[in-house]
């Protein structure tokens, strides 16, 4: 926000006067509601036990797929009995 403030004054100061200033203040709160959406996902996943949060499925894990790659994937674990194999 701050970057986009500073944008806005050089713009100011070298712009002419008939700007439309709605654009810019719609857009001005749309980054400030942004900004408050993130404080709260990122207080959701400090709170986190394994510190992750998937908004699509809360089921999934974000796990190594090779050395350096990682995907948000599940981890499938399968048992067989001594009987039927």
């Amino acid at each position: 926000i701050a970057l986009y403030l500073n944008k806005l004054d050089e713009a100011d100061k070298t712009a002419e006067p008939e700007i439309i200033t709605d654009l810019t203040a719609t857009k001005l709160a749309w980054l400030q509601q942004r900004l408050e959406e993130l404080k709260q996902m990122q207080l959701a996943v400090e709170q986190h036990p394994d510190k992750q949060l998937s908004l699509t499925d809360p089921d999934s894990r974000l796990m190594k797929i090779n050395n350096v790659n990682r995907q948000v994937s599940y981890n499938v674990q399968t048992a067989v009995d001594a009987k039927n194999h």
